[in-house]
């Protein structure tokens, strides 16, 4: 249906009349009725000779006044309807933050998580034998080219100890590389229990550098194989390494759970400015699901360590 044309106040003169009618209505009585009787007294006036005629012109300027408002109001009425006729644009949204795109799937997450513990295991500190050569790189020596394999005193069961006990074996008898206590399956928890500097530290970063090494696969790396020799048995696990004495001033001075204490770990950057907190989530993932061996290093150096030694056990259960 196609809308009428508006009218022209200059080719209908019915409008324009009809106009004068309504914008006549519209002004208050005083000034519509009572201009009019104004204005008829000052013809009635003029033609009994009454008033000079330079006063005729005071009702003829209203009259023209009144006309042209008369006019400009009905132009602004047609511009008026003119626009409400016109289907309004719709109006275009807004544009809104641009959606995140999802994060694509960090398929190599376990190789960058891996490097990172690979690099951070795989030179032997030197500052626990010398400071001053700790400080230059000439003195860094590779882990797996000088780890020595140390023997531990096994725990015995109740039947192993009245087996013991009937034969009257000798302590030696009991010993057993200390790799292949950790690498039992039936060793869920293991404490491994020695004198500051008896090498713990540098077996905990071995065995990670191992397990590392078996998915890293570069050239001169340890892997599952060379713990295999000394009696390893569970096979590959995904190492997750935590510095007790790091964690008590991180972690649990600022009340983070074991778990949040790793994740801050893997945002924080290494050397080159990269951190791991994409791999936080696979991580999880894969512990939950696969499992995984939790090596904690350093209960010895963690100050005070009899007042967190609950809270951590507590944390590790």
């Amino acid at each position: 249906m196609t809308n009428p044309e508006p009218d022209n106040p200059n080719s209908q003169p019915q409008g324009i009349l009809k106009s004068l009618i309504e914008a006549f209505n519209k002004l208050p009585p005083l000034l519509s009725y009572g201009g009019l009787i104004f204005i008829a007294a000052f013809v009635f006036l003029y033609f009994i000779g009454s008033l000079p005629d330079n006063l005729l012109y005071v009702p003829l300027v209203a009259v023209i006044a009144f006309l042209i408002y008369t006019y400009m109001e009905r132009r602004f009425e047609i511009q008026r309807m003119t626009i409400e006729r016109v289907p309004p644009k719709p109006s275009e949204p807004q544009p809104g933050p641009e959606p995140k795109p999802p994060e694509p799937p960090d398929d190599d997450w376990e190789v960058r998580y891996l490097k990172r513990l690979a690099a951070r295991c795989e030179m032997l500190p030197m500052e626990a034998i010398d400071k001053t050569a700790a400080r230059t790189d000439a003195a860094k020596v590779a882990l797996n080219r000088v780890f020595t394999q140390v023997d531990v005193n096994r725990s015995l069961t109740e039947e192993e100890a009245q087996q013991m006990a009937h034969r009257q074996r000798e302590p030696e008898e009991r010993r057993e590389p200390a790799i292949a206590a950790i690498g039992r399956r039936e060793n869920k928890y293991l404490v491994l229990l020695g004198k500051p500097g008896s090498g713990k530290s540098t077996l905990v970063d071995y065995i990670a550098l191992c397990l590392a090494g078996e998915t890293l696969r570069r050239p001169g790396d340890p892997a599952v194989a060379d713990l295999e020799k000394q009696k390893w048995v569970v096979g590959w696990l995904l190492p997750v390494r935590v510095i007790l004495r790091e964690y008590a001033e991180r972690g649990l001075s600022q009340k983070r759970s074991l778990w949040h204490y790793i994740t801050d770990e893997l945002a924080r950057p290494d050397e080159d400015g990269q951190s791991l907190t994409a791999c936080a989530n696979q991580l999880r993932h894969h512990l939950e699901k696969q499992g995984g061996l939790l090596l904690l290093d350093g209960l010895d150096e963690v100050p005070d360590a009899h007042r967190w030694r609950e809270r951590l056990r507590q944390e590790i259960r």
